[in-house]
């Protein structure tokens, strides 16, 4: 079974991950012929001859992630049609890389929001987008049907990948709850909605060792209740 640090295999001519395996063996190794970058911080890969495209975003919800939506579909799309392969990536290939991977197949696979997530999310099950970006992934299925698939309701919890397909999560921040459970199923709308699952859940998994080992320079945002990982 393949880890979150690992590159996933979205369509035949599109992939998906985080930024530790975008090495120069493994864009030879794929026939790579561009990297998306979803970051403003990581580097650009150390490869003479693939090409290069950089989206200068934060993993926050109130980010306009959706100003990207059709340049890098339409640069993933250009990639396929000339026979190459496409490598999206963010820091942890949760949020950012995985919201434009979803906007491309929206416009270019003729899927809707729901089916793009669910496809996106069968092949890499850490996929979250945060709630702003989903909301934004939410009208550009409108403007480009006119409807949206997913239930798009007002409040807080419904802007949300995870409420919208009934994946509820309840997580407390390691300081308050270390040894709980990781995750516990829940069907109420109000809990919270659990982007660090993948973090927290290596680390409840064994106590002893430092939280910070698994944070991988993933410094914790907290909104009210609910504390998020910057992916």
């Amino acid at each position: 079974m393949t880890g979150i640090f690992d590159i996933q295999q979205v369509m035949p001519y599109l992939y998906l991950s985080a930024a530790t395996p975008v090495t120069a063996a493994n864009i030879d190794r794929l026939r790579i012929a561009l990297v998306i970058n979803a970051s403003r911080d990581l580097q650009a890969p150390d490869h003479p001859t693939v090409g290069y495209l950089q989206v200068k975003v934060d993993d926050l919800p109130y980010e306009r992630i959706d100003e990207f939506f059709d340049m890098v579909a339409m640069r993933i799309e250009t990639t396929r049609r000339q026979g190459g392969k496409a490598l999206v990536h963010c820091r942890a290939g949760v949020s950012r890389s995985a919201s434009l991977v979803i906007a491309h197949l929206m416009k270019y696979e003729g899927m809707t929001l729901s089916k793009a997530y669910n496809h996106v999310k069968d092949r890499r099950r850490w996929v979250a987008p945060n709630e702003g970006f989903w909301k934004q992934l939410i009208q550009y299925e409108r403007k480009l049907y006119g409807r949206t698939s997913v239930n798009s309701g007002d409040d807080d919890a419904a802007a949300t990948p995870d409420y919208c397909f009934g994946r509820y999560h309840t997580v407390a921040p390691p300081s308050e709850s270390p040894h709980r459970s990781s995750i516990n199923r829940s069907t109420s709308p109000t809990c919270m909605l659990s982007r660090e699952a993948p973090v927290l859940a290596a680390y409840r998994s064994s106590p002893s060792i430092p939280y910070s080992s698994y944070n991988r320079d993933l410094s914790p945002i907290r909104t009210g209740r609910r504390m998020y990982m910057r992916y």
